[in-house]
C-alpha cells in the first residue's frame, strides 16, 4: 500500500516546549477547514529531554497523520531538524509551525486554495502575535506595504512590487506555504553554517527562484506566540557572537541581491540593528570592528539612501539608521555624539508625549541642543505626573508605552518615588538575566524571589506595584527553565534549580529553605546569582544551621514541616523533588568536614558567582571568600531602579564599564554649583560625578543620586567605581557623612581594633550632637569602645576634613561607639534586615527595633 497523500506537511521542530504549548498548535491542525486528514505533521524533537519526547509521542498516539522522530546532534539552531524534516515531508505544500504558535482554523484551507487556483510556487499570508504578557516586546512587526484592499495578489519573477516584501517581517518562513516538488527542483534548503536569519535566508532562497508568487493581504493563517525565551527577545552579544551575526547577516543580503531584489529595506534596518549592537556590546576591540567592517563595508558601495514611508520609518528615523551605521560599521567621523548614543530613539519613541512636546524632543537633533533645551530633574517633577497616571489613569504624559509596573524608592525627602516601568525598559534587565543563564556550563542557583501578584497594589493605569525583579521573573515566568536537578546532566544548560513556584512567595513566606534544597538536590550547578554578597553570607548561615534537615528532605524527596512553609505549599513541592539518597549522602560528609570553602564542595563545576558586592556590600564581600574558595566573584551589574549603569570590568573587579542599554547617561560634576554635564568619553580621571539618566520609560536627565568615580578610558569604554547614593548621607551641624567615607573609616576599625564587622549603621543624632556608630561584630568578643572611637574620630578627620574642623571647634562632640549581639547571636532562621548604613530619623522606632538598637 503506498503512502497518503497530503495536501500539506507542516513541519514543527521542538525543543524543550512546554506541553501546552506544543497542545495549542496541535488542536489548532485538528480544527483546520481544510481537514486535518488532509495535513500531514511532521515533528522533529530536537535534543531535548526525553520526558518531552515521551509526552509528544503520548499526546499525539492516536493520529496517523502525526509523524514524530527523535534527532539528537551538536546543532543548536532549527535548521537541522528542518532539514531532516523535509527529507520526511509527504505532502504537496509545505507549511512551517513553531512548536509555541499555531494556526487560525480557516487559514490553510485559505492558502491552499489560492495556490490551487493560481500554480504559485509559494504563498505569503499575515500572521498576528500573541504576547506572553504584555512586557514582552513586540520585536516582529507583520504588517505590510503591499495593497491590503484586495483578496490576492499575483505576481511573476522579476515583478518590481515584490520588493515590498523584502523587508524582515516579510521574510518569516511561518508566513509561507511553499510547492515541495519547488524546493526539491531547486535543492532549498536551511543553512547549517548560519546561527542568525537562517530562516529568512531560507525565504529569500525560495522567492529568488520562484517563477510566480501570490499574497494573501488579508488572510491571516498563523499566530506567533512571543515568549521571554524566544531568540528574538536576546539582544545580548559578545565580540564573537558579533561577529557571527554579521556574517550571518552577509549571507542573507548576498542571496537577497542574487534574486535580484532592492537591498534597501532589508539592508538599513538591519545594519542599524548591528551598529547598535556594536556599541553596546563590551569587549569589542578593533580587532573585532576591523573584522565586521570587512564583511559589511561593500554593501554600504551598492546601497542607495533608504526612502522614508508613512508607515514603517519616517524621515528622522531613516537617517538615524543610515547615519548610525556608517559611523559605527564604517568608522566614519561625526561630531555629533547624539548619533552615538541611545539618546536619538529615545527622543524619537517618545517625542508625542505631554513632556515631549512641552520640550521639544522632535526638533532635537544633538546632545548639546538636548542639554540645553531639557532641564535636570529629579522625583520631585515626576511626582505629580505620575499621580495623575496612578490615580486618575492618564497615559502618554511621559512615556509613550505602557507603564506595565512602578517600583517603589524612597526619596531623601522621606517621601515615595514610584520609578516607572516599560516593557522595552524591562527588556533591559530581563535580557541580562537571560544572557547570564545562556552564559553558564550547566544550571544556575538563581537565589532571587519575587512577591508575584498575590496581594500586589494594582493602579488605575493597570500597572501593578513591583519591583524590577518583580517583574523581570513575572517576564520569565513561563518559560521552561526550571527545576534543574530533574533533568539529566547534558539538558541542564540554561536552567535554574528552582521549580518556577519557588521564586514566587505568598506573602509571609520565607523560601530560603525550598531554595537551598532544591540547589543542594542539583549537583551539577554551575552558576549563582545572588543580589548581594550579603544574601550570600545569610545563605550559608542558614545552612550552617539547616544542613542536616535539608540533608534528611533530599534523601526522602520531601519538603518537611521545618522549612516553615504551609502543607499545601510543601506537598506541591514534594511532588517536585526527585529522592536522592546518593546526593544526601555526598552532602551529609561535606557539612560534617565544616564550612571552609564549601560552596564548591558543594557544587563542583561551580566556576563563577554573580552577586553585588561593591559599595556598602563591601563589608560582605570580604566575609563570603571564606566559603567560595577560589571561584570567582563578579560584581555583576551597577544598575538602580531608574536603568543599568555599568558592567563589572571582570570578575573580582569594582570597576565598571559605562554601558548605555536603552538609555543615555550624563555625568554631572560632584558638588557642582552648575547644571553642566558631560557625556561618558568626557570624564575627568578620579573625579567624581553624579550619574543623569534619560530611559525609555519616561525620565529625563533625572539625578539618580549615584555618585561615581571615574578610574579609567580605555579603547572607547570608559570605567568608573560606585561612591556612593545622595540620599545615604546624614548630617549634623552642618557636617555631613556620606557611606564611601564610613566605608573607609570601618576598614581601618577592623585593621586597627582586631575585629571584624558582620554589619555596621550609622546614626545622626541631632539632640546629643553627634553621629552614632552601632557595630555588629561577626563574633562576640572583648572590644574596646573607646580604641574604636578613637580609630573613627582620627579616619573620620582624615577623610572628611569638615569633621576635624568641626570637632576641634567644639561644633560637634564625639561620635558615639556601640556595640549590637554580635552575628553568631543571632537567630538565623529569621529574616535578614536589608542592610541599611544610615538612619535618618530618631523618630523611626519601627526601624530601630529591625536592627534591635534598644537593645544596646
Amino acid at each position: 500500500m503506498g503512502e497518503k497523500e497530503y495536501l500539506v506537511s507542516v513541519i514543527t521542530p521542538f525543543h524543550n516546549t512546554k506541553i501546552e504549548f506544543f497542545k495549542r498548535g496541535y488542536d489548532s491542525l485538528k480544527r483546520q477547514t481544510l481537514g486535518f486528514k488532509n495535513i500531514e505533521w511532521v515533528v522533529v524533537v530536537h535534543n531535548s529531554d526525553d520526558s518531552y519526547a515521551d509526552a509528544v509521542q503520548k499526546l499525539t498516539k492516536e493520529d496517523d497523520n502525526v509523524k514524530i522522530y527523535i534527532l539528537n546532534n551538536d546543532k543548536r539552531t532549527p535548521s537541522s531538524p528542518r532539514n531532516y524534516a523535509l527529507t520526511k515531508a509527504q505532502g504537496k505544500y509545505i507549511a512551517f509551525l513553531d512548536s509555541d504558535d499555531f494556526f487560525t482554523d480557516d487559514g490553510l484551507k485559505e492558502v491552499v486554495e489560492g495556490m490551487e487556483e493560481t500554480e504559485a510556487d509559494i504563498a505569503s499570508f499575515r500572521a498576528e502575535t500573541l504576547p506572553e504578557d504584555e512586557t514582552v516586546i513586540q520585536a516582529i512587526d507583520t504588517r505590510a506595504r503591499f495593497d491590503q484592499t484586495v483578496h490576492m495578489l499575483e505576481f511573476k519573477k522579476g515583478d518590481e512590487k515584490l520588493n515590498d516584501l523584502i523587508y524582515a517581517g516579510g521574510l518569516t518562513i511561518w508566513s509561507k506555504l511553499i510547492r515541495r516538488d519547488f524546493l526539491s527542483k531547486y535543492n532549498i534548503g536551511f543553512s547549517l553554517d548560519m546561527k542568525y536569519g537562517e530562516d529568512v535566508c531560507f525565504s529569500m532562497e525560495c522567492l529568488g527562484k520562484a517563477k510566480k508568487i501570490i499574497i494573501l493581504p488579508q488572510t491571516i493563517v498563523y499566530v506567533y506566540f512571543m515568549n521571554h525565551g524566544s531568540l528574538a527577545q536576546d539582544m545580548n552579544h559578545t565580540p564573537e557572537s558579533l561577529l557571527k551575526l554579521a556574517s550571518d547577516f552577509a549571507n542573507i543580503f548576498d542571496v537577497t541581491v542574487k534574486g535580484g531584489f532592492k537591498l534597501e529595506k532589508l539592508a538599513w534596518p538591519v545594519l542599524g540593528y548591528l551598529a547598535e549592537m556594536m556599541a553596546i556590546t563590551p569587549g569589542l576591540d578593533d580587532e573585532f570592528r576591523k573584522r565586521i567592517y570587512n564583511l559589511m563595508h561593500k554593501y554600504f558601495g551598492i546601497l542607495g539612501p533608504l526612502e522614508p514611508d508613512a508607515k514603517f520609518f519616517n524621515a528622522q528615523m531613516a537617517e538615524h539608521f543610515m547615519k548610525r551605521a556608517r559611523m559605527i560599521i564604517l568608522g566614519e567621523e561625526d561630531n555629533d555624539e547624539m548619533a552615538k548614543s541611545s539618546l536619538l530613539p529615545i527622543l524619537l519613541a517618545n517625542a508625542d508625549t505631554e513632556y515631549g512636546q512641552r520640550y521639544g524632543f522632535g526638533s532635537i537633533h544633538k546632545v548639546v541642543d538636548y542639554q540645553k533645551k531639557v532641564p535636570l530633574s529629579d522625583y520631585s517633577m515626576y511626582r505629580p505626573l505620575i499621580k495623575l497616571m496612578t490615580r486618575i489613569g492618564e497615559s502618554n504624559l511621559i512615556c509613550k508605552e505602557k507603564v506595565v509596573a512602578y517600583s517603589s524608592k524612597l526619596c531623601p525627602d522621606g517621601g515615595e518615588f514610584l520609578v516607572p516601568q516599560t516593557a522595552p525598559f524591562v527588556s533591559v534587565y530581563q535580557n541580562v538575566l537571560i544572557e547570564e543563564l545562556k552564559a553558564a556550563r550547566y544550571s544556575t542557583f538563581l537565589a532571587i524571589e519575587s512577591a508575584g501578584e498575590s496581594g500586589t497594589i494594582r493602579f488605575n493605569d493597570g500597572a501593578l506595584l513591583h519591583s524590577v525583579a518583580d517583574t523581570v521573573l513575572a517576564g520569565i515566568r513561563k518559560s521552561d527553565i526550571y527545576n534543574s536537578h530533574a533533568r539529566s546532566t547534558e539538558n541542564k544548560y540554561g536552567t535554574i534549580t528552582a521549580p518556577e513556584s519557588v521564586l514566587f512567595k505568598n506573602p509571609g513566606e520565607d523560601l530560603r529553605y525550598a531554595k537551598l534544597l532544591f540547589a543542594l538536590a542539583d549537583p551539577d550547578v554551575s552558576q549563582i546569582i545572588v543580589p548581594f554578597t550579603v544574601n550570600i553570607l545569610d545563605m550559608v548561615r542558614f545552612l550552617k544551621c539547616m544542613w542536616e534537615m535539608l540533608v534528611e528532605d533530599i534523601a526522602s524527596g520531601r519538603v518537611s514541616e521545618v522549612s516553615g512553609l504551609a502543607e499545601g505549599r510543601r506537598k506541591e513541592l514534594s511532588k517536585l523533588l526527585k529522592p536522592s539518597k546518593r546526593r544526601a549522602k555526598e552532602l551529609r560528609t561535606i557539612f560534617e568536614q565544616g564550612f571552609e570553602n564549601v560552596l564548591p564542595k558543594i557544587w563542583k563545576n561551580l566556576d563563577l558567582i554573580i552577586s553585588a558586592g561593591s559599595g556598602e556590600n563591601a563589608v560582605y564581600s570580604r566575609q563570603i571568600m571564606k566559603y567560595i574558595g577560589s571561584v570567582p566573584l563578579d560584581y555583576g551589574y551597577l544598575g538602580i531602579a531608574e536603568g543599568i549603569i555599568g558592567k563589572v570590568s571582570a570578575p573580582g573587579e569594582n570597576t565598571y564599564i559605562i554601558m548605555e542599554k536603552d538609555s543615555f547617561l550624563e555625568f554631572l560634576p560632584e558638588d557642582s554649583d552648575k547644571d553642566k554635564t558631560f557625556i561618558a568619553s568626557e570624564l575627568e580621571i578620579s573625579k567624581h560625578y553624579e550619574v543623569i539618566i534619560s530611559n525609555m520609560a519616561g525620565l529625563y536627565r533625572y539625578r539618580s543620586g549615584i555618585i561615581v568615580e571615574a578610574t579609567k578610558i580605555q579603547d572607547g569604554q570608559t570605567y568608573v567605581r560606585y561612591c556612593y547614593d545622595r540620599k545615604d548621607v546624614v548630617t549634623v551641624s552642618g557636617v555631613s557623612i556620606n557611606t564611601l567615607s564610613l566605608r573607609q573609616a570601618g576598614k581601618k576599625i577592623d585593621e586597627e581594633a582586631g575585629m571584624i564587622t558582620y554589619d555596621y549603621c550609622l546614626f545622626a543624632n541631632d539632640k546629643k550632637n553627634c553621629f552614632e556608630l552601632f557595630l555588629k561584630p561577626e563574633k562576640e568578643g572583648n572590644y574596646s569602645a573607646k580604641l574604636v572611637q578613637e580609630i573613627a574620630e582620627k579616619e573620620l578627620s582624615k577623610v572628611i576634613p569638615s569633621y576635624g574642623r568641626a570637632r576641634k571647634a567644639g561644633k560637634i562632640d564625639k561620635i558615639r561607639i556601640h556595640f549590637l549581639p554580635s552575628a553568631d547571636a543571632d537567630i538565623v532562621k529569621g529574616k535578614a534586615p536589608k542592610p541599611i548604613r544610615i538612619i535618618h530619623a530618631s523618630s523611626d522606632e519601627k526601624l530601630f527595633k529591625t536592627y534591635r538598637l534598644y537593645e544596646v
